[in-house]
C-alpha cells in the first residue's frame, strides 16, 4: 500500500516482501523510501530501526539517538507528574513484578524511581531505589543526601562489600560490612567539644573541670593531636555542631614542634610526658588510651620521684663536701694553734 499526495509524491508505504532470510510473513512500514522504519515479523515481534526484531519490541538506532522516549504534552514546569516508563508483569499484566517510574521536578528534569510490590503481586508498588536529578542514588530512601545513601533498619539493613558473593557478617541498619577497608587518611579521630579555638597539629588535653578539650597545659591529661587527615572518624554526630574539634587518638599525625620536645626519636611534652614516636615523614605516631595515660602518669610520677631523690642525694653530697672542707680547715687551724702553744711553752 502506497500513500501519495495529489502531486504524485510518495508519503508512506506498507508492504510485505519475502527475500533472503525472510519468510514472507513480515510486514513493513515506511514513511518515505523503501527503507522500513517499522517491522512486524511472523512471531509478532516489532522492530523499530531494525528489520530483524529479536524481542516483542526491539528498538535500534545510532548511539547518539534516543531509543525510546516517553513524554507528556502539557506537563512542562509542573512538579510531581509521574510517568511509568517501563513495567514488568505476567498473567496478562495483572500480576506485578516491577516498574521504573519517572517524575518531573520543578525547574526541569526529573527523578527515576525503581519500584516493586511490597510483598504479593497485587500489592501497591513501593520505591526501593531512587536516582535523583542531581545524580544522588538512594537505596531505602527517596531523598538521598549523598552520591550513595543507604537507609535501612534491622538485620540486612546495612551495606555489605564482598568479593565472593557471601556476606559473612550481615550488617544492620547504618552499618557497613567489608572484607578490607582502604583509607588514604592516616589516623583514627573523634569529635570532641572544645572550650577554645584550636588548629590542626595542636597538642590537646581534657580540662578535668569541664571535660572539654583545650590546648595542653603542664599537668593535664593528654588526649591527642588535632587531626589533619583522618582515615576513620568517630562521634560524627557532633560534626555539624559549633565548638567542636576533631582529635586524632591513634595514627600518624603532623605536630607543632614548638609545643613539644623532640629527643632521640621520641616526642615529649615540656613536662616530660610521652607523646609518641617521630616518623621519617616528620609526623608523630601516637596511640593514646586511658590505660596508656594511667601508665604514662605512673611513669611520670616515678620519674619525678626519682628526680627529686637525685636532687636530694646531690644536695647531701654537696653538704657533705662542704662539711668535710670545713672540718679540714678547722683541723688545720687547730694544728696551727697547738704548734704555737708548744713554741710558747718552750720559751
Amino acid at each position: 500500500i502506497i500513500f501519495m499526495e495529489n502531486d504524485g509524491n510518495q508519503k508512506a508505504r506498507i508492504w510485505t516482501s519475502p527475500g533472503a532470510g525472510f519468510s514472507g510473513e513480515e510486514l513493513y512500514f515506511s514513511t518515505g523510501d523503501t527503507t522500513a522504519d517499522l517491522v512486524i515479523d511472523e512471531n509478532g515481534n516489532v522492530g523499530i530501526g531494525t528489520a530483524i526484531p529479536s524481542a516483542k519490541l526491539h528498538v535500534a538506532g545510532p548511539v547518539t539517538d534516543v531509543g525510546l522516549k516517553i513524554s507528556h504534552p502539557t506537563t512542562a514546569g509542573i512538579e510531581g507528574v509521574d510517568f511509568t516508563g517501563l513495567e514488568f508483569a505476567y498473567g496478562g499484566g495483572s500480576s506485578k513484578i516491577a516498574r521504573i517510574l519517572g517524575q518531573t521536578v520543578s525547574g526541569g528534569g526529573g527523578n527515576l524511581y525503581f519500584q516493586t510490590p511490597t510483598t504479593g503481586t497485587s500489592d501497591p508498588y513501593t520505591t526501593k531505589m531512587t536516582l535523583l536529578r542531581s545524580g544522588n542514588v538512594g537505596i531505602g530512601t527517596t531523598g538521598p543526601a549523598a552520591k550513595l545513601h543507604v537507609d535501612g533498619s534491622g538485620a540486612g539493613g546495612g551495606v555489605c562489600v564482598t568479593s565472593d558473593g557471601t556476606c559473612g557478617a550481615v550488617p544492620t541498619g547504618g552499618q557497613i560490612s567489608a572484607e578490607t577497608t582502604l583509607n588514604t587518611g592516616a589516623d583514627y579521630a573523634e569529635y570532641f567539644t572544645a572550650e577554645e579555638d584550636l588548629t590542626p597539629g595542636d597538642l590537646v588535653s581534657l580540662n578535668p573541670a569541664t571535660g572539654h578539650v583545650r590546648a595542653y597545659r603542664d599537668g593535664d591529661h593528654i588526649l591527642g593531636l588535632v587531626s589533619t587527615d583522618p582515615g576513620v572518624i568517630g562521634n560524627s554526630e557532633l560534626a555539624n555542631q559549633s565548638n567542636t574539634v576533631l582529635v586524632a587518638l591513634v595514627g600518624q599525625v603532623p605536630f607543632k614542634e614548638a609545643q613539644v620536645i623532640v629527643k632521640n626519636g621520641k616526642i615529649w611534652t615540656h613536662d616530660q610526658k610521652p607523646v609518641g614516636y617521630l616518623l621519617a615523614s616528620g609526623n608523630v605516631y601516637i596511640n593514646f588510651s586511658s590505660a596508656d595515660h594511667e601508665q604514662s602518669q605512673q611513669i611520670h610520677e616515678q620519674s619525678q620521684q626519682s628526680l627529686r631523690q637525685a636532687r636530694e642525694i646531690a644536695s647531701l653530697k654537696q653538704e657533705n663536701k662542704e662539711l668535710k672542707l670545713r672540718l679540714e680547715r678547722e683541723n688545720t687551724e687547730l694544728k696551727q694553734r697547738l704548734e704555737n702553744l708548744e713554741k710558747l711553752l718552750k720559751k
